[in-house]
């Protein structure tokens, strides 16, 4: 089974709450974006990075020319994507 997190806040919250350890002993594929983990203060950043760093949470980088379209229609600021690509 997988688990797509696309929230930043379910990873604090499960930080916040001493469960990220839980979450990934659930045995599920879990997937995030690059802009989620970009979101998170360097602490909790690497409280992340044992699990990117052995695969068991897979990060995706999108282009931002790839995901700027669907921001647009959606009405979020396109400053904000360039903000979080230069982030990367």
């Amino acid at each position: 089974m997988k688990l797509v997190v696309t929230d930043t806040n379910v990873f604090i919250d499960m930080m916040d709450v001493g469960v990220l350890v839980a979450l990934f002993g659930l045995g599920l594929e879990m997937h995030t974006t690059a802009f989620v983990v970009n979101e998170l203060a360097s602490d909790q950043q690497a409280q992340l990075w044992p699990y990117i760093s052995t695969g068991r949470l897979k990060v995706v980088h999108f282009d931002p020319a790839e995901i700027k379209p669907h921001y647009m229609k959606a009405g979020h600021n396109a400053a904000a994507v360039q903000r979080s690509a230069a982030a990367e």
